[in-house]
Parts: C-alpha cells; sequence; structure tokens
C-alpha cells in the first residue's frame, strides 16, 4: 500500500504538476524540465537520511530515483498520463521492496537492474501509447537511464 501511495503522489508532485507547469511555459525545453525535476525527485529522496538510513543506501537511492524520474518524465512528456506514470512508478516501488525481501540489503545492482527493467518496458508502453508519437524521445531517455548505469557499473 505504501508504494502505490507513494508512486502516486510523488508522479502528482514531481510530473503533473512541476514538469507539467514547466512544458506550458516552454516545452521545447523539455530534456532540461525533465533533468531538473529528475533530480529534484532523487535529492528529496535525502530525506531518509533522517529515518536512520545509511548513508550508502541513500546515496545509491537518491541516484536511482533520479535515473527513474529521467524515465518517469519522458514517460509523462510523451503521453501527458499521469496515471500512467503513476502505475508504472508504483511497479517500479514494488519491484524495489521485493529485492529486497528478507531484510538484505539492496546493492547497487540491484537497484540499477530493477531501473533498467522498469525503463525497458515504460519505454515499450509509452511508445504505444504516445499521443506525439515520438519514439526518438523514448530511446533517448532510456539512453540516459543506460549512460547512468554504465557510469555507475
Amino acid at each position: 500500500m505504501n508504494a502505490t501511495l507513494a508512486g502516486v503522489g510523488e508522479e502528482l508532485i514531481f510530473r503533473k504538476i512541476l514538469l507539467g507547469f514547466m512544458l506550458k511555459k516552454n516545452e521545447d525545453k523539455y530534456i532540461t524540465y525533465i533533468i531538473i525535476c529528475a533530480a529534484l525527485f532523487g535529492v528529496v529522496h535525502l530525506s531518509n537520511l533522517f529515518y536512520g538510513a545509511p548513508v550508502v543506501d541513500v546515496i545509491c537511492q537518491v541516484i536511482a530515483a533520479s535515473m527513474a524520474g529521467i524515465m518517469f518524465g519522458f514517460v509523462y512528456y510523451n503521453s501527458r498520463s499521469f496515471i500512467l506514470c503513476a502505475t508504472i512508478h508504483t511497479f517500479y516501488d514494488i519491484a524495489a521492496l521485493m529485492s529486497n525481501i528478507g531484510g538484505q540489503e539492496t546493492s547497487i545492482q540491484v537497484i540499477i537492474e530493477t531501473v533498467i527493467i522498469t525503463a525497458l518496458v515504460s519505454t515499450i508502453i509509452a511508445a504505444f501509447i504516445s499521443k506525439k508519437k515520438n519514439v526518438q524521445n523514448i530511446l533517448l531517455a532510456l539512453g540516459i537511464i543506460l549512460a547512468f548505469t554504465i557510469v555507475l557499473v
């Protein structure tokens, strides 16, 4: 239930409201706006330090959240669907939670694998429902995420 609420709330704030507002001002700068929203989305996850999470885990979460934020941003830009972003985000959070079953620490490799799998699924879904039918933008999002992955590995 927490994963569902977190995904819906975060997508409402970062994609529907913030990214939506920026895109209405100047849609030509969509890549910059997506990266800004993704970075802010990642930084917000620093709040987990206040709940006693280890620093290394929080840094990994900030990086993963930023990468996921880029993916969610491109999905939103291409589909303009808050529901789609919230749904994908929910599945992403559930996958991340499932990777931590049994209290095992989540490694950066597991986080990256979760991001990549979600990115691939999101790319396919967004390509089929995109209002803009701009597959290049969706592939660009996937390329950015894969580039982050290569840098981290």
